[in-house]
């Protein structure tokens, strides 16, 4: 009902100034007449007797109702606007998760792990700073540092929860374009820092910051890798990525063989399964999708710190230089535990 009250309102003033426009115009068309009668030899020769002032007396009271018309159009336009105004838009829609239940894990369970489902998100003993760094940091486990949160309690990294969280049908189209790793989540993250609002009473500050990482480029040699064909069949079997691809491991994990992949994700994997972790970031210029092998160094991590993968890149054409990577330092201001169900 108050949406047809603002309708009604914006056809009433659309009305009104059509109406002021109507009288405008009649009184142009009466000027007009006027001026067609004084043009007569009759009263050209009352005309000549007039006097100066009288004459711009007259004039003047020819041009009013111009201006009449020019006020008149413009009220009218501006009543209009107004109306319109009248009618607000929508508010921007909060990303939430339509169903949650958060319960303290099982004493003695099995290892922290989470994932994203067709219709939603689940966790099983997570810690509430692993949900924190999964909702503000997307580029991934290499930014997971201690330093990277700034005033947690205790308990957010010692109490652990399992999570199951639901998309609302509307949402599930929309959700399911998404990928499945952390760089990619836009509407994942938003309901995460909602249901960590909601029900933690979440609330933080954010303070920019730079960390040591990598830029992944090409090296000296051209890379020792070919653009995967069209045709080709992607093997199943192994990690499989959301757009397409996979890596295979072989030989206990020494060999990885990748089928379609890009630069992107080749960065998250070499950030993801390196150690130590450091952030990395593609500046290949590479834009297509590849088939290559990579093989891993030693397992002495020695010497990471400058080399920056686990993994022998130099060897397919690649290189990787230290640079610093922006970031930011989360700042909790409040949190308490998850609300009850």
């Amino acid at each position: 009902m108050r949406s047809k009250s603002r309708v009604d309102d914006y056809r009433s003033g659309c009305e009104s100034g059509r109406k002021i426009l109507r009288m405008a115009q009649s009184m142009i068309a009466k000027v007009c007449l006027a001026a067609r009668s004084s043009s007569s030899p009759a009263a050209a020769a009352s005309s000549s007797s007039l006097t100066s002032s009288s004459k711009s007396s007259f004039c003047a009271k020819r041009r009013i109702p111009v201006f009449v018309f020019c006020i008149a159009a413009l009220l009218g336009l501006e009543t209009a606007k107004a109306q319109t105004a009248a009618v607000p838009s929508s508010p921007a829609k909060t990303l939430a998760f339509d169903v949650v239940s958060i319960r303290p894990s099982k004493p003695a369970g099995a290892g922290a792990k989470w994932g994203i489902q067709p219709d939603g998100y689940s966790t099983h003993n997570q810690t509430m700073w692993s949900t924190i760094m999964i909702a503000y940091f997307p580029q991934g486990m290499a930014n997971w540092t201690p330093d990277r949160l700034k005033g947690a309690p205790s308990w957010l990294n010692s109490d652990q929860y399992d999570i199951s969280a639901k998309v609302a049908a509307v949402d599930l189209p929309e959700w399911q374009r998404q990928g499945s790793t952390l760089d990619r989540e836009d509407i994942f993250r938003a309901m995460l820092q909602s249901m960590l609002a909601e029900r933690c009473k979440l609330a933080v500050h954010r303070i920019p910051a730079e960390v040591p990482g990598f830029a992944l480029g090409v090296g000296k040699r051209v890379p020792q890798f070919k653009p995967t064909p069209p045709d080709e069949t992607v093997p199943s079997g192994g990690m499989t990525f959301p757009e397409g691809g996979t890596a295979i491991n072989q030989d206990q994990g020494h060999t990885i063989r990748f089928y379609a992949v890009s630069m992107e994700r080749l960065v998250q994997y070499l950030a993801l399964f390196s150690y130590p972790r450091y952030p990395i970031q593609d500046q290949t210029g590479l834009t297509g999708k590849y088939d290559l092998v990579l093989h891993r160094l030693d397992d002495d991590p020695s010497g990471r710190e400058s080399s920056g993968s686990s993994f022998d890149v130099e060897s397919i054409g690649l290189q990787l230089k230290p640079i610093k990577v922006p970031t930011e330092t989360l700042v909790i201001d409040h949190i308490e535990r998850p609300s009850a169900n």
